[in-house]
């Protein structure tokens, strides 16, 4: 099985408008939560798998940060 190329799904989540920094974050999270599960499924490398559960965290955080940004826009709008 071929793997993905990583940087063409990051690409893919690019908008036309500019994305916010939080987003960028996410994606690079995401980025570096693949290469880290990858080592870590392939050789059972333990130090991967602490690194992508690290990864793995910041991305909890960072979802909830866009999370916010996002209602706090849907309902700054409206009530525009």
């Amino acid at each position: 099985m071929k793997e993905p190329n990583i940087d063409a799904l990051v690409e893919e989540f690019t908008y036309c408008v500019q994305p916010t920094h939080c987003h960028k974050r996410l994606m690079e999270e995401l980025k570096l939560y693949h290469i880290e599960n990858e080592k870590f499924m392939k050789r059972w490398n333990k130090e991967a798998g602490k690194r992508a559960r690290k990864h793995l965290l910041n991305i909890f955080h960072l979802v909830r940060e866009r999370r916010g940004e996002i209602s706090y826009t849907i309902y700054h709008e409206e009530a525009e």
